[in-house]
């Protein structure tokens, strides 16, 4: 929905989108300073694959027909950051199917295959920061089933494991 500046919105144009849309994220994938739309997909059907769909902005508030590449199973999060230092944003999904998807992205809108890293079950959110301080990008994701936050740091793999709370008896 198009702002007005004052807190009020124009009506919405709909996108026809595959899959379930989960996460969403506005970015200049392709480098033209004008901002593009990117989301995952999180149901697999046989028609529609697992994907990060990406669809381009024009400028003016419209956006180009959906570009896919495929991720790990069933995604839910979704962050777009420049991973690998190349200065071309890239894309991190959380997947039910217990990964990480990394996708790099080639500066155009489009990105490279993915590369999976194991999470432990339905990993349902992640962030990235640099958690130990080593100037590089970390991934951490949260998992549904299990109290771990696994991480992958440019394809080295670290884990910080956290206890929750105890529970208090009922």
């Amino acid at each position: 929905m198009p702002g007005h500046g004052d807190g009020t919105f124009a009506a919405h144009t709909d996108y026809p989108a595959a899959g379930g849309p989960a996460a969403i994220a506005i970015a200049d994938l392709d480098e033209d300073s004008r901002p593009d739309v990117v989301y995952v997909n999180q149901y697999n059907y046989p028609e529609v694959v697992s994907a990060v769909s990406v669809m381009l902005g024009h400028g003016d508030g419209t956006l180009a027909p959906r570009l896919e590449t495929p991720c790990g199973f069933s995604p839910r999060g979704l962050r777009v950051v420049d991973l690998d230092g190349d200065g071309h944003l890239d894309a991190a999904t959380s997947n039910s199917g217990n990964s990480v998807s990394i996708l790099l992205g080639r500066g155009d809108g489009t990105f490279r295959s993915r590369a999976d890293y194991g999470t432990g079950n339905t990993a349902l959110s992640l962030d990235v920061g640099d958690v130990d301080h080593d100037g590089y990008p970390d991934v951490v994701a949260v998992n549904y089933l299990r109290p771990r936050c696994p991480c992958s740091d440019r394809g080295r793999r670290a884990s910080w494991a956290w206890r929750p709370h105890p529970r208090p008896a009922r």
